[in-house]
Parts: C-alpha cells; sequence; structure tokens
C-alpha cells in the first residue's frame, strides 16, 4: 500500500506543476491555449 500511495503523490505533484506552468504560461501570454496542458495530465495516469 505504501508504493501506491508514494506513486501517487508523485503523479499528484507532476500534476500540480503542469497546472502551475500553464497558469503562468497563460498570464504571460493569454492567447496561450491550455488544452495542451490538459491532454498532457490526462495522459499522465496511464503511463
Amino acid at each position: 500500500m505504501q508504493d501506491l500511495n508514494e506513486k501517487a503523490v508523485v503523479v499528484v505533484e507532476a500534476v500540480a506543476r503542469v497546472i502551475l506552468a500553464a497558469v503562468r504560461a497563460q498570464r504571460h501570454q493569454p492567447q496561450l491555449p491550455v488544452r495542451p496542458a490538459t491532454t498532457m495530465v490526462m495522459k499522465l495516469p496511464e503511463s
């Protein structure tokens, strides 16, 4: 169970980093679409 929890934490941290990066990029470039970041987040749990 502990291994699963640690993996979940790693995935959550990676997702949070991607979302934060997308938010920062949007602030600098409002015309940037969020779609690429969302697709990356959706693909993360599979791999």
